[in-house]
């Protein structure tokens, strides 16, 4: 009789372990979750910052475009990054261009508004 008793209060025990077991990892479980949500809204914000493209030119507007050329060659370390300037002479819509250089009739056909920036003319100094 005494065992039974005892029996029977080890398997309440063992119930109510259970039972907080598994409270505590619906508890662990909730906040993995919030803190993976905070992270993935902070990793969006971060990328949608990097790829988002504000920047508008308008048609007649000098430009240097990118040289990607530097990339594949060795050394060059101290060549320019930029070529042109270029005229703007149309734009193809979501951020493309069509670009055309200064000394020539030339034309770039398509130019990422990623890849561009203003051409300012400095004066020399007297």
């Amino acid at each position: 009789m005494l065992q039974l008793f005892y029996s029977s209060v080890l398997m309440k025990i063992e119930e109510e372990v259970i039972r907080q077991v598994g409270e505590k990892r619906q508890i662990v479980l909730d906040q993995a979750k919030a803190i993976i949500i905070k992270a993935q809204l902070k990793q969006k914000e971060t990328y949608n910052k990097k790829h988002s493209c504000t920047e508008t030119y308008k048609i007649g507007a000098v430009v240097l475009k990118k040289d990607f050329l530097r990339k594949k060659r060795k050394g060059g370390k101290l060549d320019t990054k930029w070529l042109g300037p270029f005229i703007i002479v149309g734009s193809l819509g979501r951020g493309l261009y069509r670009l055309q250089k200064i000394d020539s009739n030339e034309i770039i056909p398509r130019v990422n508004v990623v890849h561009m920036k203003p051409y300012n003319v400095r004066i020399a100094a007297i």
